[in-house]
C-alpha cells in the first residue's frame, strides 16, 4: 500500500503478509493426581488438588488460548486463558470418577473439539476390615482353639477397587507358615 498527498509526494510503501488458517488446533489432556507416598497417577487421586497436563498443536498460526470445564456443555461459557502446559485444578464433588474437558484456540480464532480425561477421586479410607477364623469351623469359649493350624479370612472394600496393602498382627506364641 502506498499513499500520496495532493502534492504527489509518496509515502514509503507498506506491505502486510497474512496467512490463511482455516484448520482447528488439536489438544490433549491428562489429569495427574497424588496417591500413596506422594506418587502421581493419571487414573486415581486421594486429593482434590490435581495438575492438568495439557498439550496442543496447530500447524499454521499456533495455539494461543485454552479453557477447561468439568462438564462439556459448560465449555462455551468458560473464559479463555493463556495456553499453559500445566494447570493446577481443584476437583469438585464427591468421590467417584471426575471427568474434565479442554478446548484450545489458535491465533486465528479456530477452536478445537473437546479433549477429555478423567480420574477417580477417592478421599475416603477403605472400610473397616473384617477378620474371621475360617478353619477350624468352630471356636471354643473365648475363641479358644484346639489346634495351631488356622485359616483366616480378611476382607475390606474401597471405592478405588482392590485393597493395595493390609497388615495382620498376631500376638502370642504363633508359628506362621
Amino acid at each position: 500500500v502506498t499513499f500520496r498527498n495532493e502534492a504527489n509526494q509518496a509515502a514509503a510503501a507498506v506491505t502486510v503478509t497474512t496467512t490463511l488458517d482455516g484448520t482447528a488446533p488439536t489438544g490433549t489432556l491428562a489429569i495427574r493426581g497424588t496417591v500413596a507416598e506422594g506418587a502421581t497417577s493419571t487414573t486415581l487421586t486421594g486429593r482434590t488438588s490435581v495438575n492438568l497436563a495439557i498439550a496442543a498443536t496447530d500447524a499454521t498460526s499456533g495455539v494461543d488460548q485454552m479453557r477447561v470445564a468439568a462438564v462439556e456443555a459448560d465449555l462455551p461459557s468458560q473464559s479463555w486463558s493463556a495456553f499453559a502446559t500445566v494447570l493446577p485444578w481443584t476437583l469438585a464433588g464427591a468421590d467417584g470418577s471426575r471427568p474434565l474437558f479442554l478446548q484450545v484456540r489458535d491465533r486465528a480464532g479456530n477452536v478445537s473439539t473437546a479433549a477429555t480425561a478423567s480420574i477417580l477421586l477417592d478421599t475416603q479410607a477403605p472400610s473397616a476390615a473384617t477378620l474371621a477364623v475360617t478353619s477350624p469351623a468352630s471356636l471354643g469359649v473365648g475363641n479358644a482353639l484346639s489346634t495351631t493350624a488356622i485359616t483366616l479370612g480378611i476382607a475390606s472394600t474401597d471405592l478405588a477397587g482392590p485393597i493395595a496393602t493390609g497388615r495382620v498382627r498376631l500376638d502370642g506364641d504363633v508359628n506362621v507358615s
